[in-house]
């Protein structure tokens, strides 16, 4: 970002640097494609704050009414004094726009689904009392929802059958059982007082922010006379999980027809290391199970077209890459051949959902920081884009066709939206934020893309409300996790970029070699290449963005949560350009990493092996190797249930700062996994990170 001067290019000539100590970056040329084009926001109210932020409602799991143009969706509400997210279903009428809320008992009442008459809704409902049951609630005559299932270990992700006599949903077994007394007892042995220890034979011994135990997914079905359910019957009862419980998007299983369950699961015993799970049919009646696919890699996400005869599913073509381009592709029955629609698609589908007349799929993918709409036709493969959205999520079809999805953007606050594709008209038809839009001042933003190494990396910069070209602004660079992610136009969840705006920060977000929504072959750029080319891509943005009048360059800070904590970590041995770095759930030893964390597939393929075979990555690319050359003053914050980049990254990071005298802090949150999710810690966390900018960037 700092222009290097002639004394700074003379020292660099005439002083012998460190063997050992890495190069400062060098800017290159850099090419302009798209420059900041300055766009500020009018005042019209009061400062966005982490408090305030909780109090956006966000509307979620569309499911549009097979026979009347409704649409019942989730709308999740944090209470911050209570410390807890809920949510209740709501019905909206699409031609009078009326909202209706269905639910008010329970905590959090999820994943609904309507029965093919239209007349009923099943859903999962998280009460005080345990664990979540379904309940059905007939919309047409209201009245209180009734109580379908009792189950020791839950029930949730219901559907219904096609002809409507069937509900099929998940809840888990305990290994070795075959009916609920056993799990009922199995379950209250467990919550006796006895050892705290933990016995593990295998890998995948946790996940994410759960600590595995004898109990595994499975999928089973109850008989439905419009009233009440009987039995809980298991369908996939076994030593493993079916439907597979990571790398699962949707519900992970559907009805294939009345008779059968078509399901994504893996039959492979190294299940921390492999990501092959195929669609496997099983019969209700008597558990025949027959492979619907044949691939090595990844299958997943099974959605039966409404006629039957199809399986969209979501596929990968290379074993072990979870970050590898997902790619549409339907089982045909008729067939028994699994076809791909996307591959003249160069980016990754997301959600999915079918037509009414089974001839088409509509779905989402990121293209240039924009989650898109698409379509492509079964018959003819036909792709086409609808330019509707900055941010779309959640899609479902009416029963008349149109596209009801939700949609924000980086300064408009999530809301449900109809698209016509007939008319080409998209609205939004919600306003469950429509006043708290209207009180906050927000940022307007813009697209940054240059041309560097023979590459263009493309970013999103946010500018503060009221944002004048005439001043200089400090700078806070924002760094996603993933890899293989991206920073998209829409609302923020882990980081919101309005908060530190409100604040007076100019943020700029790049998307960096291993960024989704750009080809796959950039996002195959950053494997085998962590502290490389995407360090190079992200000093470049930062470099173009500091010739720019209204940035001062003496007040720059960076921040990144999981390999955005990684880059940060790496960049604070790498460059001493910025004023402060914060760093959440950041990766610091690769090698520590690679012993702590769970999905063992991503490291041996982004890192190439283990840290105890051939692979030379975990030396080269290790930030802790280089953490001796560090002066940047540092914030660094970690979950203590974090297993995906466990509490030790955070906690040798914070150690090897103090000891060698950087100015640090370490700020712990015991309950929390890989992201802050609490929402009285949420805000905590904000204040500190903002607490950390004013006092090193004022």
């Amino acid at each position: 970002m700092l222009s290097l001067t002639a004394g700074a290019l003379a020292l660099l000539v005439f002083t012998a640097p460190d063997p050992e100590k890495p190069l400062p970056y060098v800017p290159k040329k850099i090419e302009y494609l798209r420059p900041p084009i300055v766009r500020s926001a009018p005042r019209q109210g009061q400062p966005l704050t982490p408090d305030k932020a909780m109090e956006v409602r966000w509307p979620r799991m569309l499911a549009a009414s097979p026979t009347r143009p409704e649409v019942v969706f989730e709308v999740r509400e944090t209470q911050l004094e209570e410390n807890r997210v809920t949510s209740q279903l709501f019905l909206l009428n699409l031609e009078t726009q009326e909202l209706r809320q269905l639910t008010r008992a329970g905590l959090r009442n999820v994943e609904p689904a309507w029965s093919p008459d239209g007349r009923r809704i099943v859903y999962a409902s998280h009460r005080e009392d345990g664990a979540a049951q379904l309940y059905v609630l007939d919309v047409e005559r209201g009245g209180e929802p009734a109580r379908l299932t009792e189950l020791a270990l839950g029930a949730n992700r219901p559907v219904f059958s096609p002809d409507g006599k069937r509900i099929a949903f998940v809840s888990r077994v305990y290994k070795g059982c075959k009916d609920e007394a056993c799990n009922r007892s199995r379950r209250d042995e467990a919550n006796k007082p006895k050892t705290s220890a933990r016995v593990h034979e295998e890998l995948m011994y946790r996940h994410w922010d759960r600590w595995s135990d004898d109990t595994f997914q499975s999928v089973f079905v109850v008989d439905f006379d419009g009233q009440r359910a009987g039995p809980a019957r298991g369908v996939t009862p076994g030593d493993r999980d079916l439907p597979v419980a990571h790398l699962s998007p949707g519900r992970g299983f559907d009805f294939f027809g009345d008779t059968e369950i078509v399901v994504a699961g893996s039959k492979e015993e190294k299940t921390a290391r492999s990501t092959n799970h195929e669609l496997h049919g099983i019969s209700i009646s008597s558990g025949n199970t027959r492979n619907l696919t044949r691939n090595p890699a990844w299958d997943a996400g099974p959605l039966v077209s409404p006629d039957g005869r199809y399986v969209a599913h979501l596929r990968h073509a290379r074993p072990g890459f979870e970050s590898d381009r997902a790619q549409l592709a339907v089982y045909d029955r008729k067939s028994a051949e699994s076809i791909g629609l996307t591959e003249g698609l160069d980016a990754s589908v997301s959600e999915m959902t079918w037509s009414k007349d089974s001839q088409s799929l509509y779905f989402t993918s990121i293209q240039r920081a924009r989650r898109a709409l698409h379509r492509v036709e079964v018959a003819t493969k036909r792709l086409d884009f609808f330019d509707v959205g900055q941010a779309a999520e959640s899609p479902a079809v009416t029963s008349d066709g149109r596209v009801v999805f939700v949609d924000s953007g980086l300064a408009e606050l999530p809301e449900v939206h109809l698209y016509d594709p007939s008319s080409k008209k998209v609205a939004p038809v919600t306003k469950l934020n429509h006043a708290l839009g209207k009180d906050w001042d927000l940022g307007g933003y813009t697209d940054l893309e240059i041309r560097h190494d023979g590459r263009a990396v493309h970013a999103l910069v946010l500018f503060p409300p009221a944002f004048s070209p005439r001043r200089k602004y400090p700078v806070l660079m924002l760094i996603h996790g993933g890899p293989q992610g991206a920073f998209i136009d829409g609302w923020g969840t882990r980081w919101n970029a309005q908060l530190f705006a409100a604040r007076g920060y100019v943020v700029v977000m790049p998307n960096f070699r291993g960024s989704v929504g750009y080809g796959q072959a950039f996002v195959d750029a950053v494997s085998r290449d962590w502290g490389g080319g995407p360090y190079e891509d992200v000093m470049a943005i930062f470099d173009a963005l500091g010739r720019e009048k209204w940035v001062d360059n003496k007040r720059v800070c960076a921040a990144g949560a999981s390999y955005g904590g990684y880059m940060v970590n790496w960049i604070a041995g790498h460059s001493d350009q910025f004023r402060c770095l914060i760093s959440h759930a950041g990766i610091y030893n690769l090698e520590s990493f690679y012993g702590t964390t769970e999905e063992l597939w991503f490291p041996e393929w982004d890192l190439g092996g283990a840290p105890f075979g051939d692979s030379k990555d975990y030396e080269k690319f290790s930030p802790h190797r280089f953490i001796r050359f560090a002066r940047t003053p540092m914030l660094v914050t970690h979950g203590g249930q974090d297993f995906r980049v466990s509490e030790s990254e955070g906690l040798q990071l914070f150690t090897a700062l103090r000891r060698r005298g950087v100015p640090a802090r370490l700020v712990h949150y015991p309950d929390e996994g890989h992201w802050i999710q609490k929402p009285r810690n949420f805000v905590h966390w904000y204040a500190e990170m903002l607490a950390w900018l004013s006092q090193h960037l004022r």
